[in-house]
């Protein structure tokens, strides 16, 4: 039995300069303090600081019986988020929000004092970055048990529209069944829904989309296969799991299963990704796909316009002359059918991936000046650009987030 909690508990961003948390939200009721929590991070990256003699960026502890602190410091803030399982997708997130934040709020980093006011854009930036790949016309909501007030609307309309979304919620919805009770357009539920959620009045079960693209988190598949199925998942649901490969869309795995998934399987995948077994590409992830693209496109147009022999001199001579500079084009293989893919540890993370794009971005400007010195920068740039239009425009509906 799979509960319905979410894998993401508290996330808050500290300031070192004045060792105050000024920005902090609850994914769950929460006893923890974020100022406490703060205290307890700054004393654990000093120490590690002292002990490896270097200041550490990213790193993550446990803490308590069931929570994983995952950290990521900045020059002046450290962001922290308390999940229950640490995955490739959560600290991407995390790290997104605590780039973000620093940009913002540079002028104020020496500041002890914030209004509360100040951060309210920001919030809206960090609610949309943990909700907008999760909400879609499929996802299903149901009201929390005790639901907040309703204070922070101050239109009576839209106090209006609150109290009957939540008179609909005492029993499970789907997003498409709202719309049509509430006859209200797609961007305005979906609004309302997610400033919902966010204040723990709401709780969502992810549906994956057509879009969707997941894959196990590292450790969870001892968990999910295990001897007498304890979690008690559904045959289809089991399979589905088995296929999910980081790569594939999983509209693609769905074809190939002998009947379209049942409610029940969707909602058990749902469920999983909430807890964090399963999860979701990061967009770090998503932007190497689109230059894996481009690269085997480079590679496709050179061998057709100029033979795969001489492609493949270029390939190696790229590969050559930048492996000690990006070590990871050692795992970057071109494998002749008309496709370029990197070979990848279940622990990988953001900072790796950010590294593995910049080596498969290497290979391909070495290729096209490769290009340029034999057939003209003409013609070598036409090929560079008509392959990035092709793979972003492949790639492009991955890319986009629901706007919340």
């Amino acid at each position: 039995m799979i509960d319905q909690l979410s894998n993401e508990k508290i996330l808050f961003i500290f300031n070192v300069l004045t060792g105050m948390a000024p920005y902090s939200h609850e994914f769950v009721e929460s006893v923890q303090d974020p100022q406490m929590l703060s205290g307890f991070i700054s004393a654990m990256n000093n120490f590690m600081g002292e002990v490896s003699g270097e200041e550490q960026r990213h790193w993550k502890t446990v803490y308590g019986s069931d929570s994983t602190l995952i950290v990521e410091r900045s020059d002046w803030c450290v962001g922290v988020l308390a999940v229950s399982r640490e995955t490739t997708e959560a600290r991407s997130k995390l790290r997104r929000i605590v780039r973000e934040f620093e940009d913002s709020f540079e002028m104020l980093k020496e500041s002890d004092y914030y209004e509360g006011h100040v951060f309210q854009e920001f919030d809206k930036y960090v609610r949309r970055i943990f909700l907008s790949d999760r909400l879609s016309d499929k996802t299903l909501v149901s009201l929390n048990d005790y639901p907040s007030t309703m204070d922070n609307y101050d239109l009576p309309s839209t106090r209006f529209k609150i109290l009957k979304l939540r008179t609909l919620l005492e029993k499970e919805m789907s997003v498409t069944d709202l719309l049509i009770q509430m006859n209200l357009d797609l961007d305005e539920i979906m609004n309302l829904i997610a400033s919902e959620i966010w204040s723990n009045s709401i709780r969502p079960i992810y549906i994956p989309t057509s879009k969707s693209i997941l894959f196990l988190s590292d450790g969870s598949s001892g968990i999910l296969f295990a001897k007498g199925n304890p979690l008690g998942l559904t045959t289809q649901s089991i399979r589905i799991l088995a296929a999910l490969d980081g790569t594939t869309p999983f509209i693609e795995i769905v074809k190939n299963l002998p009947r379209e998934p049942s409610t029940e399987c969707l909602r058990e995948i749902g469920q999983l990704v909430n807890k964090g077994y399963v999860e979701q590409v990061s967009i770090e992830r998503r932007l190497l796909f689109v230059n894996e693209c481009v690269l085997a496109k480079v590679i496709r147009e050179s061998a057709r316009k100029f033979g795969k022999e001489k492609t493949s001199e270029y390939l190696s001579i790229a590969e050559a002359n930048g492996i000690l500079l990006h070590p990871w084009i050692s795992r970057i293989h071109s494998t002749g059918q008309r496709k370029t893919e990197v070979v990848l540890d279940s622990s990988i993370t953001p900072t790796d991936l950010d590294d593995i794009y910049e080596a498969v971005e290497y290979l391909i400007n070495s290729i096209i000046d490769q290009l340029s010195d034999d057939v003209g920068h003409i013609s070598a740039s036409m090929i560079l650009s008509k392959a990035k239009e092709y793979c972003h425009d492949l790639w492009s509906q991955y890319l986009t987030d629901v706007v919340i």
